[in-house]
């Protein structure tokens, strides 16, 4: 059995969304965000209109698909995206999106206390308007994990890093930081959303934010300005 990486398109979103949410089906914070349903159609269908806006929206993404070659099954994906001004992107106004299933997905980062941490500690760490590759989501589908596809997908990514001659950044659970360490990306701070502020969470959700290939003064500069961050970051 062999796998290879090819372009993944719109038409393809279908396919790579019921990767995602069964690869994460479990996981607290997806959970929360999507009130109890990872899973539900509802919730399908809006993550796959939320996606398609995006590629369509933002034209320095790009994404890929792991292709099982014997059954020409998609079986992972991972997408990047190019950060050319961090100013602005922490800066973008939020959309109401309501507060049904569909509105949940597609607005509760932005309009929720849930992003707050997040674009806090985006904004602390890309400062003087340095531009960056954004790692989005990595997914692999529970019947092929742990045969080394989310280290091809990652290093997909590092390779557009080093041909850009950019630094990445991404957010990952504390289980997957792991992968990350292992390939390059080194820990800045962690975002922290705490239990009592969501109700039916029973533990901190924690979200550890990583770098790669940032030399060593400016990875210095960013651990200290995340360190004086106020609020539920860490």
């Amino acid at each position: 059995m062999s796998f290879i990486l090819q372009p993944a398109n719109e038409d393809d979103l279908p396919e790579l969304i019921n990767i995602q949410l069964a690869a994460f089906a479990d996981d607290p914070f997806y959970i929360l965000l999507y009130h109890g349903r990872p899973n539900g159609p509802e919730v399908r269908q809006a993550v796959i209109e939320q996606t398609r806006s995006q590629w369509r929206e933002d034209l320095t993404l790009r994404a890929v698909k792991c292709v099982d070659t014997s059954t020409s099954q998609i079986v992972g994906f991972a997408s990047v995206r190019i950060v050319k001004d961090p100013d602005m992107a922490t800066q973008a106004p939020a959309k109401d999106e309501g507060n049904d299933e569909k509105g949940a997905v597609k607005g509760n980062l932005k309009n929720q206390k849930l992003a707050v941490p997040f674009t806090d500690i985006k904004a602390r760490i890309w400062v003087d308007g340095e531009s960056y590759i954004s790692f989005g989501v990595l997914a692999v589908h529970p019947t092929h994990q742990r045969r080394g596809l989310g280290t091809k997908l990652v290093q997909w990514g590092l390779k557009i890093c080093d041909e850009a001659a950019l630094p990445g950044y991404i957010t990952a659970s504390p289980a997957g930081a792991d992968l990350y360490a292992r390939l390059g990306f080194q820990r800045v701070g962690d975002v922290v959303n705490k239990a009592s502020d969501f109700e039916g969470l029973t533990e901190d959700l924690v979200s550890v934010c990583m770098v790669y290939g940032t030399d060593e003064a400016r990875l210095a500069g960013m651990r200290v300005r995340v360190a004086k961050t106020d609020g539920p970051t860490g």
